[in-house]
């Protein structure tokens, strides 16, 4: 005669499994992270080797971050992601496997953008601008300017010359992966936009648009307040003098506490996000190269971060 399982041997065997999957499947996750962690720092690493062959076929200067097409505003713009893409030769490097959404289209496309989809709250719009369709990463203001147009006197394209300590500096960072934080005034999802961590003295949001004589670093309490707080890109809708700064365009921790950046010389390696602030080692310019080298200083100082 065949013996079946008692209830009570059935209810052991189903709490061993329960307990065996809330051990393994934290595990599971914790190297599903790791994976894409790595896989997003091989990205940032090519990225970084095709603009380095950029810069070889231009005489070592830098792209501007985005430009209009035919010097107007209304013939829709380019991303330095098309002009680096014959570089890297793959769309698929401009998105990033940590980003939630699969990455940004750009704010002007048409219909299912060039087959590569969009996510919500993204719609078509009348053109399809020349961008990555889909992209997880964003520039570093003060190498790669906002020069727009021929108007822009007072922005400056840069000479890889021009940087100070390079395997230090941050060319490339994550993209916001909220789509609050690429709302501008003008209403609109600015997927092309730039950020850096610098703010004008006494901490006053700086959009990346104006000229000052002088910039500093920002601080946690300030980036916190713009990525986080109450009046915060990640927590408000509105666009207000609190989450206006540039920095917003930045995903602070895609991995963890920190994020994969690629660095002036083309090297790419994980830093948590606060460390990028540190003044005594700040990583996003020693100067601001893209405004004509005007000085960053140490927050609340007049002495230059290092």
């Amino acid at each position: 005669m065949k013996k079946a399982f008692t209830l009570i041997e059935l209810l052991v065997v189903i709490a061993i499994v329960a307990i065996l999957a809330a051990i393994l499947f934290p595990v599971f996750a914790q190297a599903k992270a790791a994976a894409k962690k790595t896989a997003d720092l091989s990205n940032c690493k090519q990225l970084g080797t095709g603009m380095y062959l950029y810069l070889g076929d231009n005489d070592d200067a830098f792209m501007s971050a985005y430009t209009y097409i035919g010097d107007s505003s209304s013939n829709g713009y380019e991303n330095w992601s098309y002009k680096l893409y014959p570089y890297v030769k793959s769309w698929d490097l401009f998105v990033s496997p940590g980003s939630p959404n699969g990455g940004w289209p750009p704010a002007q496309f048409l219909g299912n953008n060039l087959g590569f989809g969009y996510p919500a709250p993204m719609k078509p719009g009348t053109r399809q601008d020349n961008q990555a369709p889909r992209l997880s990463y964003t520039a570093n203001l003060l190498i790669l300017p906002r020069k727009r147009s021929s108007k822009d006197v007072n922005i400056n394209s840069v000479n890889a010359g021009q940087l100070d300590a390079v395997s230090d500096t941050i060319l490339l960072a994550p993209l916001t992966d909220d789509a609050n934080c690429l709302v501008t005034s003008s209403s609109a999802y600015k997927s092309y936009r730039t950020g850096s961590a610098i703010a004008r003295q006494g901490q006053v949001p700086f959009e990346g648009d104006d000229t000052y004589p002088a910039f500093e670093a920002m601080t946690k309490a300030s980036t916190d307040a713009t990525f986080f707080g109450p009046q915060g890109c990640a927590q408000s809708k509105g666009y207000n003098d609190v989450n206006k700064s540039s920095v917003r365009f930045i995903a602070p921790k895609r991995f963890g506490n920190g994020n994969n950046f690629v660095f002036a010389d083309d090297h790419a390696k994980f830093m948590p996000f606060e460390r990028t602030l540190d003044p005594e080692r700040f990583a996003w310019g020693k100067s601001a190269y893209s405004f004509a080298g005007s000085p960053i200083y140490k927050p609340g100082t007049t002495t230059n971060v290092n």
